[in-house]
């Protein structure tokens, strides 16, 4: 399950399930529900998964839902939850963050080249996050990317299993 509340009283969840729901956090109430990660050819998503990551864009209301697929759904938390997919070229969709401004979508994950089955590098991928197009890959990770976050001045950091966090400055002069 993957929890992110905002300056609101709502908060978001997404569980194994495949769902995402909203709810008021004063009333305990489920507002809305969606289910991104379900059966073939009911959803927007090729195979069943879990939400194993989620970022949330308070300003714009949406988020985004990582899996153990390889989609990133785009989700819109109004009152009719919209969603939009990409696709990326390798399952694991493990960690998503939102930078501070809304525009760019860090993603972590397996995604890496591989020889055989032994992953050389890993990448993190940058998104234009309201066109829902790749705009970079952050090489120089050996194992698999854990984690993303951006930091207070927009530095984006990313941890991986070669036990190494990387610092990156993305696009930090407003030009994107």
């Amino acid at each position: 399950m993957c929890c992110y509340g905002s300056l609101s009283s709502t908060c978001v969840v997404g569980y194994e399930s495949g769902h995402v729901c909203v709810y008021d956090c004063n009333t305990r109430q489920m507002l809305r529900e969606l289910q991104v990660f379900k059966e073939p050819g009911i959803s927007l998503c090729s195979q069943s998964h879990l939400v194993i990551s989620m970022a949330v864009a308070s300003s714009l209301g949406s988020c985004a839902c990582g899996s153990t697929g390889r989609d990133v759904v785009f989700c819109s938390l109004g009152e009719e939850m919209l969603s939009s997919r990409l696709e990326l070229p390798n399952n694991g969709v493990l960690s998503l963050a939102i930078r501070g401004d809304d525009r760019l979508l860090a993603i972590g994950g397996k995604d890496g080249m591989r020889v055989f089955l032994l992953t050389l590098t890993s990448r993190v991928r940058i998104v234009d996050y309201r066109r829902k197009r790749p705009l970079a890959l952050l090489p120089n990770h050996s194992g698999e990317v854990n984690g993303v976050c951006y930091g207070k001045d927009n530095t984006l950091f990313s941890g991986g299993g070669d036990s190494r966090i990387m610092g990156w400055e993305i696009y930090k002069n407003g030009n994107r």
